[in-house]
């Protein structure tokens, strides 16, 4: 509840952190989790919300809603959350999954005939059925806003979503026309493009890693950072000289790089 509760949080690859404070009680926590798993620490809060009673802060239990299987398979397809995400609800049994691109995918269970609830978050998440189901969407409600995501077709794609899938070309060009139209765009932040390339490394994608790693590289080339994780993209493939080159431009733009000195000194300057 925003009126009551002040939080803000952050984080970076491998790191997040929570801060949720009562307006008037004096109370609140600070959580600081080395995993990117934003649910977790979603968890922890919680946790620490019912031992110590804060108030209205855990809505009462749910009971859940039986919903049909062939209403469920309505409810599933993809949705466009922003201008780079993607909702992926599919079925599960008597409940949904919903996987948004670069999040974890997350349970929804149903407390009425169109309305699901997650276990890591209080948003509520309403299905809205059309008599074109091209025209369903989704509502999100958080707080007293209220977000849309439109259904999207079967063979749109997302600039990640080409990039994952191998269509490396395709993802890129989807990327510079969100950078063209609007260079602040969340969907094209620094942060953002390096925590995506990481998560393809993860995964074992190093082509596709290296491909936005590269594109991160090319729309912030004073940031020491971007060379840096390309570097190590190229070190994961086994090409040491490009390695050696992303390495030493991001040493030297940052010479306490302590990552790029240890690695250069491993593979040889």
């Amino acid at each position: 509840n925003s009126e009551i509760y002040f939080s803000h949080g952050g984080g970076n690859w491998g790191f997040n952190c929570q801060l949720i404070v009562h307006k008037q009680g004096g109370y609140g926590a600070v959580v600081m989790a080395n995993s990117s798993a934003m649910e977790l620490i979603g968890e922890i809060i919680r946790s620490i919300a019912m031992e110590y009673s804060w108030a209205e802060y855990i809505s009462g239990p749910y009971d859940l809603y039986s919903v049909s299987p062939d209403t469920l398979k309505r409810y599933a397809g993809r949705f466009r959350v922003g201008a780079d995400v993607v909702a992926n609800v599919t079925v599960d049994g008597d409940l949904l999954n919903m996987d948004m691109t670069g999040e974890r995918p997350v349970s929804l269970y149903p407390v009425s005939g169109n309305e699901f609830v997650r276990k890591d978050h209080h948003s509520r998440v309403l299905f809205v059925t059309a008599p074109d189901p091209a025209d369903d969407h989704i509502k999100l409600l958080d707080d007293g806003t209220e977000r849309i995501f439109t259904k999207m077709g079967h063979d749109e794609k997302m600039p990640f979503e080409s990039i994952s899938s191998g269509d490396i070309d395709t993802g890129i060009e989807g990327y510079r026309k969100i950078w063209d139209m609007n260079k602040a765009a969340w969907a094209v932040t620094e942060q953002r493009l390096n925590r995506l390339g990481y998560l393809l490394l993860g995964s074992g994608k190093v082509e596709e890693a290296i491909a936005l790693f590269a594109l991160n590289v090319e729309f912030y080339p004073a940031s020491w950072n971007v060379y840096d994780s390309l570097g190590e993209a190229y070190l994961e493939n086994g090409d040491r000289e490009l390695a050696r080159e992303n390495y030493s431009k991001s040493l030297e733009l940052n010479p306490g790089n302590a990552t790029a000195s240890r690695v250069l000194e491993e593979i040889g300057e």
